[in-house]
């Protein structure tokens, strides 16, 4: 290990001796609730397999989140005085974005459903806010990296569930039920970047080992799950990764360039790849029977999305009520929501929600490119990788987000808190370092006089 490598792994140690027990548990229990996105178990309740999202429904995930929030309590009400919660820049937007949804509300087309669809927006500015408020150091961060290797392993035995044992065995649920596919890629795209940070730049053989089979795993489970927007966003991730950072490492070159040639080939010999990259390609020349044939609601959210924007991009038809308006105008009920982020944003909530949130994934972004910069030019390349790979991450699933309605889901908010946190954290760094040179030419001075 280089000097520099050393060095950062003693500042973690030191910082993980910091911080208090409470905390802690709160950090333990939230990372549990996001290992648990890996299957349908999460989604058990007392009620039963909890059926939709309803928010009195307590599954597993709600209770362990709970918990999470319980512990976060305790800690301020032991200690009134302790500044634990956190509100950055990128919260205030976001906390704006929700105001904002609830606005919708008075002008709303669909008013019944804007309330149970902010909710689900209010459950992820809780999300962020918890991992803001709880994560307080580089031990943290580690952790949370090997959380997301770890969960590449859970989605890759969800995703061989759900299209192989199930395939065969429809009473199967040794994963917990049947779980979207989509969702099993889109977690395996923006985790993928940490894979390769922790293959290239892990402080031991475990992390460096562990990195690879993460990436080997991420491959399969896109293999299997057949979603095509991760045929899209995986090009992305190796593409920038590899410009930001991973250059620097050759073997990583050489193997993601082997990886690049043999993936088409394996993916087409998926036959039902094969067919859906066909079917796409027929759908794009606009062959007639391809439309037929594919799912006749994932084109009419992108046509009646355009139109919607057209119509109501000032203020928004509401949020909630875009598959209710396609009903209305259209004549035919859409099961699906508008696949596609910057639609949905205008179409439900107008000119201000799109700036809103999108302000909020502006922030996240500068703050990580910042981050990656400043750690660029300090010559900390282990911590520089890091910070390339929550970026990587972050763009990758902003991509993902133009094919399909992701913005529910945690990856997106996860990379920005840990930008965040890790901006924070080196600013507290710097202004030590500007302290301790102060003091040592105030000392200096004093010795010369």
């Amino acid at each position: 290990m280089s000097n520099m490598n050393r060095s950062e792994s003693d500042a973690v140690a030191r910082q993980d001796s910091q911080g208090n027990e409470a905390i802690n548990i709160g950090l333990l229990f939230l990372m549990a609730a996001v290992g648990m996105r890996v299957t349908r178990f999460q989604r058990m309740s007392i009620f039963g397999f909890e059926r939709g999202t309803g928010i009195w429904n307590f599954s597993i995930f709600k209770i362990v989140m709970l918990l999470c929030g319980a512990s976060l309590a305790a800690y301020l009400l032991t200690r009134p005085r302790a500044r634990a919660i956190r509100v950055d820049l990128p919260l205030k937007l976001l906390g704006g974005y929700f105001i904002w949804e609830l606005m919708t509300f008075f002008w709303a087309l669909y008013p019944a459903h804007v309330i149970p669809e902010a909710a689900r927006t209010l459950f992820k500015v809780t999300i962020y806010a918890l991992i803001i408020t709880l994560t307080v150091s580089w031990g943290d961060i580690r952790r949370w990296g090997h959380l997301l290797m770890y969960m590449s392993f859970g989605f890759l035995g969800t995703a061989y569930h759900e299209g192989v044992v199930v395939g065969w065995f429809r009473a199967a649920r040794l994963w917990g039920g049947t779980r979207y596919p989509g969702i099993c890629a889109n977690w395996s795209t923006f985790i993928m970047p940490f894979n390769l940070h922790y293959a290239a730049w892990g402080e031991n053989h475990y992390e460096r080992n562990l990195g690879i089979a993460g990436i080997v795993a991420n491959l399969v489970t896109v293999y299997i799950t057949t979603r095509r927007a991760a045929l899209v966003v995986l090009p992305i991730v190796f593409l920038l990764y590899m410009v930001l950072i991973g250059h620097r490492r050759k073997w990583l070159l050489f193997a993601l360039l082997i990886i690049a040639t043999l993936m088409p080939i394996y993916i087409m010999r998926n036959p039902e790849y094969s067919r859906r990259v066909e079917l796409t390609m027929l759908i794009a020349g606009g062959d007639a029977v391809a439309v037929e044939r594919e799912d006749a609601g994932r084109m009419a959210q992108y046509i009646g999305g355009l139109e919607a924007a057209h119509q109501y991009w000032p203020l928004g038809m509401g949020v909630g009520g875009f598959k209710w308006w396609v009903q209305d105008y259209y004549g035919y009920f859409a099961e699906i929501t508008l696949h596609n982020l910057p639609l949905h944003l205008i179409v439900q909530t107008g000119v201000l929600g799109f700036l809103l949130f999108g302000g909020y994934l502006y922030i996240g972004l500068s703050q990580l490119w910042t981050s990656y910069r400043y750690l660029i030019n300090k010559k900390s390349i282990a911590r520089a990788s890091l910070a390339a790979a929550m970026l990587t991450a972050l763009v990758g699933n902003l991509a993902y987000s133009f094919f399909q309605p992701i913005h529910h889901e945690i990856p997106m908010y996860l990379a920005i808190a840990l930008g965040s946190i890790m901006l924070g954290l080196l600013r507290k760094e710097q202004t030590a370092e500007k302290a301790a040179d102060t003091a040592s030419e105030e000392a200096a001075g004093g010795a010369a006089t």
